[in-house]
């Protein structure tokens, strides 16, 4: 589209609210807003929507980021370029290929709500997808992207197009750019049919020079003759399984030509030479999907749902043994052929049957181990044998007596002075009493002196009187609070709690019921803290310190932060005209730490007392609830001496904040 606006057009700023009169602007150009100088896009009213932002562009439309205005709903808008939609018959069947597609309803297919053309623009509207493309993901992430995540994302595409076929749908361009994610990380396919349809609309080509035709991921039938079944669409969906598991496609290139000629010089190495811990029976379902003739592929896409379930049901390292049996090339050749035959899926049942014989021989002789176990323990008690009354007995009398000593009401007269900057008591007065963060006063000598107050040793959990680990909110610490197991917390690493859904609830599972509780009243608070972070950094950007913005990876970017929203933040360097895309995931923790801190010595500058939905009209009393969630955030993610620092920040900020401080941080605040 190349038209300018006609009519007055009038936006709000999104940091400051001032409304800007932005009528004579081409669309989409960028501007800092005259008073908060946060980046403003020019939209474009295109029928009832609000095109606001280019996302996609490729050989045959654009796609926008866009509001329906009478809905008051986000979408995206996919627009025909000026180029392709000059032929009827290409606008005729882009139009039929969205209404295919809009007919399947799935949750794995990206839904198609209208069609129709504005200004001579043939468009189709769909869901606005805010976790972007599986392209983008291999893109940021390489081979780094967990194994068991590539599976659930290739099976859960292989349900959208099984859905699709059986609708008699294909896809015909199936590559990581169509597949893509909801702001939860679930798979949505999409661009059903399009590319086929613009061919069969534009004018006729030979072989191999389709124009929609992408060669790294299509079947060789579908570029040597354009005509494909099924069977097509599952060899680019293992192209895309090969690229997303090694994070480099089979081939590569830098054209077409280029690329067809990697191809034809022979088959890619196996996934499992690539990247170290892919089980053998995972790289050869990849390499069954790619073979060149269609008859060895699988028929459909039920058998790969199937053989995925079972691998995601699996762990990793047991898959290459307990699937089919391969544990390296040759065997993985081996079982493809028994595979592909009659006989091959008898002796397979037959394999499993044997496994499920030895595991029940197994369990039953583990069970009868224990029963006569338990029988001798109890003839023994009963009958006061030797063997009993000289080991077992004396044994228990021990664990039964050995109760942890009572702590003082009160310590020594005076005490050294510890790290964290505590004097030692005057002379006349007792000190502080015993708290949970150090051991009773009978336990303290020279060799082992008290740790310093709120310091937790060992990353914020404390030895028991046996040894063992214990919990920060351990009673046996003396806090009387449940016992927290800390160690399976899920701990992601852009902040979004509701990716790890999962891991939560195997967390929660371990815990005690009132554990669980306090586990639960702090997840309330920590999955806000991204959200929370997002809405102060549209309110007021974030200007960045001389030593710049911290990557997970050490590297550090200049410049301020004009835009974030829930993906991410936009990096504008000094004197860049571009803007550099940061993910939540790829900043460091402290840079996080970093951003919370500089909005609340911001707020304390009473800059921040009118943020929304704060509710705090005093800006120290705003500044302590962020310290609060700061120092929340820092313990569920093991920083126990920051988490320290922002609780006791928090308690001198807001003093009434302390019994709330004290009851989810497990460290003590004076």
């Amino acid at each position: 589209m190349t038209g300018e606006a006609s009519k007055v057009l009038k936006i709000h700023c999104p940091g400051c609210g001032q409304k800007l009169d932005v009528s004579d602007l081409p669309s989409f150009h960028r501007f800092p807003c005259p008073s908060c100088r946060v980046e403003v896009i020019v939209p474009r009213r295109f029928g009832e929507f609000m095109l606001e932002e280019l996302i996609g562009s490729g050989g045959m439309a654009r796609v926008y980021r866009a509001l329906h205005i009478t809905l008051d709903r986000e979408v995206a808008v996919k627009v025909l370029r000026a180029e392709m939609h000059a032929d009827p018959a290409c606008v005729s069947q882009f139009l039929e290929a969205a209404r295919r597609a809009a007919a399947v309803n799935h949750p794995n297919v990206a839904p198609i709500y209208s069609s129709g053309a504005e200004e001579s623009h043939p468009y189709l509207v769909m869901q606005y997808l805010a976790g972007g493309s599986l392209g983008a993901q291999i893109e940021q992430h390489g081979a780094s992207i967990p194994l068991q995540t590539c599976m659930r994302y290739v099976r859960d595409a292989a349900k959208g197009l099984d859905a699709a076929f059986r609708r008699g749908v294909m896809h015909h361009d199936v590559k990581p750019a169509n597949i893509l994610l909801d702001g939860d990380g679930n798979v949505k396919v999409g661009d059903f049919g399009l590319a086929q349809a613009l061919e069969a609309g534009g004018p006729s080509q030979g072989p191999g020079q389709a124009r929609f035709i992408t060669p790294g991921y299509a079947s060789p039938e579908r570029i040597l003759s354009a005509e494909e079944d099924v069977r097509g669409d599952i060899f680019s969906l293992g192209v895309v399984f090969y690229h997303l598991v090694t994070g480099r496609p089979p081939w590569c290139g830098s054209g077409f030509a280029d690329v067809m000629k990697v191809r034809a010089s022979g088959p890619p190495p196996a996934p499992a030479e690539l990247r170290a811990g892919v089980p053998a029976s995972v790289s050869a379902l990849i390499l069954r999907m790619m073979e060149e003739a269609p008859d060895k592929r699988p028929v459909d896409y039920s058998e790969i749902i199937a053989d995925l379930n079972r691998f995601l049901k699996t762990p990793v390292t047991a898959i290459g043994s307990r699937v089919g049996g391969a544990v390296s090339g040759a065997s993985t050749r081996r079982v493809l052929v028994t595979r592909q035959g009659g006989n091959g899926a008898v002796r397979r049942r037959g394999s499993r049957r044997r496994t499920s014989r030895g595991v029940f021989l197994l369990n039953l002789g583990l069970a009868s181990g224990v029963l006569v176990a338990a029988a001798a323990l109890i003839l023994g008690v009963r009958r006061q044998a030797p063997w009993y009354t000289r080991h077992v007995k004396p044994l228990l009398g021990r664990l039964s007596s050995d109760k942890p000593p009572r702590q003082e009401a009160r310590g020594p007269r005076s005490s050294p002075e510890n790290a964290a900057g505590e004097t030692a008591a005057r002379p006349g007065r007792a000190s502080a009493p015993a708290t949970r963060d150090s051991p009773p006063p009978s336990q303290q000598t020279a060799e082992t002196p008290p740790p310093p107050t709120g310091v937790l040793p060992n990353g914020g959990k404390t030895a028991g009187a046996d040894g063992r680990s214990l919990s920060a909110d351990s009673p046996a610490s003396g806090g009387g609070e449940p016992t927290v197991d800390i160690s399976s917390r899920p701990q992601p690493e852009d902040l979004d709690f509701a990716r790890v859904r999962t891991a939560l609830a195997r967390h929660l599972a371990r815990q005690s019921p009132e554990a669980r509780r306090m586990e639960e009243e702090r997840l309330e608070i920590l999955k806000g803290c991204r959200p929370y972070l997002v809405q102060l950094m549209k309110y007021l950007p974030y200007e960045a310190s001389e030593t710049g913005i911290e990557l997970r990876d050490g590297r550090r970017l200049k410049g301020s932060v004009p835009l974030c929203n829930d993906n991410g933040i936009a990096v504008k360097g000094p004197g860049a005209d571009g803007l550099r895309q940061v993910g939540w995931g790829e900043l460091s923790f402290r840079q996080i730490v970093e951003f919370f801190s500089y909005y609340i010595k911001i707020r304390l500058g009473r800059e921040l007392t009118k943020v929304p939905g704060n509710g705090d009209a005093d800006p120290r009393k705003g500044a302590a609830r962020d310290c609060f969630r700061l120092a929340l955030l820092c313990d569920w993610y093991g920083k126990t001496t920051m988490a320290r620092h922002w609780a006791a920040r928090a308690v001198e900020l807001a003093p009434g904040l302390a019994p709330r401080v004290r009851r989810y941080i497990p460290t003590r605040v004076r």
